[in-house]
């Protein structure tokens, strides 16, 4: 067996120097050792041939329904069984002006499962694998051609977003900035999750897990796997976070990928000047300010089209699906769900209690709780009005008491 990991020009570095050594050797090479060789050259074209689908998900007359089809092993699965249904090859290659063709094996079941059913990858949970040089979450293919077979690691590129290194300020807005907590992250590689995790990514952790909890499994929403997993204790969103290499998103780094730097061009400032809106680096001029200032907005067309785009607040849910928070309050870096969505929990080593965003659609759209930075309490375990403390904002929410709040997660991982 060969273990690679997916890297475009070392795998083009390697095809290059195979074949100058094949055609450099060949009249004294045996036909055996010449066939050998293009077996392998082969796998490793056909290699770069998967991890574009892989990265990017564009194939060719294959609709989906699958709707991230990005590093997605799921789409990835239902792609190569419909390619099996009308009897079509998995990959093609040309090695030396000759079409060769590879097909995927179909030899993973899931672990934990009685089913005999096999898949075409394997989730590398980081709780049970460990392989050299791959941090992040990834799923193991096989290739086969003729009597050579290579696992090959595809490692999740798509979902999360380098974090700038920078000096940044922690905490809300403060009227005075030189009062500012600073830190900076000069000396780390930090990593967050672009979206919030997802039901879909709960059973996947859980079907492939040698030890299942059916007490986790039963809090998955197999009737809506793409919306956000919102009803997990605080331990089991840190053990979640841990299977894929990573930590719970800290509080610190929330508000790092989330304020607009208004010297973004400076990672050093003095004083870090910034807006409490991910999408501006000013505050006055902001559709927000203004009605956390003035009169509610009662333009239908605006709160549907540009308001609830930046924040999904609670006038939105009579005018948009709740699916449709999965793409709002994108930021500066790429992060999405900022502000508004779905309260976020959070681990904040300065105040453990400070532990959960609350800006959200359980309140309206002039509440100054829409502000980055803005936090609540969280027990932790349990989703019922009194397992939080919501500070000078409960007043907002005496309409919700019996409300059971969804409350999403997103991971990060600190590569120093």
């Amino acid at each position: 067996m060969h273990y690679v990991r997916i890297a475009f020009i070392p795998i083009l570095v390697i095809i290059f120097v195979s074949i100058f050594w094949v055609q450099k050797n060949k009249m004294i090479l045996p036909d055996k050792f010449i066939q050998e060789k293009k077996d392998i050259d082969t796998l490793i074209v056909a290699s770069i041939e998967l991890n574009k689908i892989w990265t990017t998900g564009v194939v060719t007359k294959f609709d989906s329904y699958d709707s991230d089809k990005e590093c997605n092993p799921h789409f990835m699965e239902h792609y190569f069984e419909y390619l099996d249904s009308k009897k079509f090859p998995h990959l093609k290659v040309m090695i030396d002006g000759v079409e060769r063709i590879i097909n995927l094996q179909k030899i993973y079941s899931r672990a934990g499962n009685n089913t005999r059913e096999k898949q075409y990858y394997k989730i590398l949970d980081r709780l049970r694998w460990n392989i050299v040089d791959i941090e992040n979450y990834a799923i193991m293919v096989t290739l086969k051609v003729n009597d050579y077979q290579m696992e090959i690691v595809l490692e999740d590129s798509c979902h999360e977003i380098y974090l700038p290194r920078r000096i940044y300020a922690k905490g809300p807005k403060g009227d005075d900035y030189r009062k500012d907590k600073l830190w900076n992250n000069f000396s780390e590689n930090i990593f967050v999750d672009r979206y919030l995790v997802t039901n879909q990514d709960i059973l996947d952790w859980q079907e492939n897990s040698l030890n299942q909890d059916k007490s986790i499994l039963g809090k998955v929403d197999r009737n809506n796997l793409s919306r956000p997993s919102t009803n997990l204790t605080f331990v089991e969103r840190e053990l979640f976070c841990k299977s894929r290499g990573k930590i719970l998103m800290d509080s610190d780094v929330f508000d790092a990928a989330s304020f607009h730097p208004d010297n973004y061009e400076n990672p050093r400032p003095a004083i870090v000047i910034r807006s409490p809106y991910p999408w501006s680096r000013k505050t006055k001029n902001t559709f927000l300010y203004k009605m956390q200032n003035g009169p509610k907005e009662e333009d239908l067309d605006k709160l549907k089209g540009e308001y609830c785009k930046k924040v999904y607040a609670k006038e939105c849910l009579s005018l948009l699906d709740e699916s449709y928070v999965l793409l709002t309050s994108v930021t500066w870096i790429g992060m999405f769900n900022a502000l508004g969505g779905y309260m976020e929990s959070v681990k904040n080593v300065d105040n453990h209690k400070l532990n959960l965003k609350l800006s959200s659609f359980y309140f309206p759209m002039h509440s100054n709780v829409h502000q980055i930075g803005i936090r609540g309490s969280w027990n932790g375990e349990g989703f019922t009005f009194r397992d939080f403390d919501f500070s000078d904002y409960e007043k907002e929410l005496l309409d919700e008491k019996s409300v059971f709040f969804k409350v999403g997660f997103r991971c990060m991982r600190n590569k120093k």
